[in-house]
């Protein structure tokens, strides 16, 4: 009774029609089914599988089917059919979104990579003008400051990315040899005319950890960036922020203190 409801036949009609299990399977699931009977006969159970049946209208229910003797006599058993129409379709609705999401990724990556090459150009440019007096040093510094940070912009586009590795489990690190001041300054020089818009002080302490750490350069950049950026959005005007780093046996851990 269960299974013609899902199917959408009344008793009346599944009599009329001599409607069974077999007539309403398609062929394609009938070597299953047989596996499943195979199965039950020998060993008194089935393990649950999936497969569809003809509804009223043509189209196929996805379900789940199991069964199982109670006795070694085989005269008395249960079987059970779960419906899996919501499962597969929210189950395709998830896929559908998640081609969407890599589409996007996929076209905004794209179409920043121009942008960002240009404003890479024109800071390699601004580079190039002479720090004789003030100005040109003013200039330079700025045109640094520009270019670190138009390659940071060029790291993220390529890490929008790297959900993609993540799910398919090539998500990679690539760690070397790096300073720990170098990756707290460049950290910090990059986002700190966002601090100087609020009047927050930035200011870094690294104690006595040392100066040498093994670590993936960009993963680090990445995740003091985000901290730090985050430290700033929440921080009200006027206010400080510190970036701390200190030794835990052979690890190294940085803390951002607002």
């Amino acid at each position: 009774k269960a299974l013609l409801r899902i199917l959408g036949f009344s008793e009346d009609e599944a009599s009329a029609h001599q409607l069974n299990l077999k007539t309403l399977t398609p062929s394609e699931y009938r070597y299953a089914d047989e596996k499943a009977i195979q199965e039950l006969m020998a060993t008194g159970a089935c393990m649950p599988y999936e497969k569809a049946f003809i509804r009223k209208d043509g189209s196929l229910a996805p379900v789940l089917i199991g069964s199982a003797f109670f006795e070694e006599t085989k005269e008395r058993g249960l079987a059970y059919v779960v419906d899996m129409s919501e499962t597969k379709r929210a189950l395709d609705d998830l896929t559908k979104a998640i081609q969407i999401r890599d589409d996007l990724v996929a076209i905004v990556s794209h179409d920043l990579k121009n942008p960002v090459g240009s404003i890479l150009l024109n800071a390699e440019l601004l580079k190039e003008i002479p720090a004789d007096d003030e100005r040109g040093k003013s200039v330079r510094r700025l045109a640094e400051i520009l270019n670190r940070t138009a390659h940071r912009m060029q790291r993220l586009v390529e890490e929008l990315l790297d959900f993609t590795f993540i799910e398919s489990g090539t998500f990679t690190v690539a760690p070397h040899p790096e300073e720990a001041q170098a990756l707290v300054d460049e950290s910090l020089e990059i986002l700190r005319p966002l601090a100087e818009e609020k009047s927050i002080q930035l200011t870094a302490g690294l104690g006595t950890m040392s100066s040498k750490l093994y670590c993936d350069r960009e993963r680090v950049l990445q995740v003091l960036s985000n901290l730090i950026g985050n430290a700033i959005r929440f921080t009200p005007p006027n206010g400080s922020i510190r970036i701390l780093a200190q030794e835990a046996g052979t690890q190294s851990h940085f803390l951002v203190e607002d």
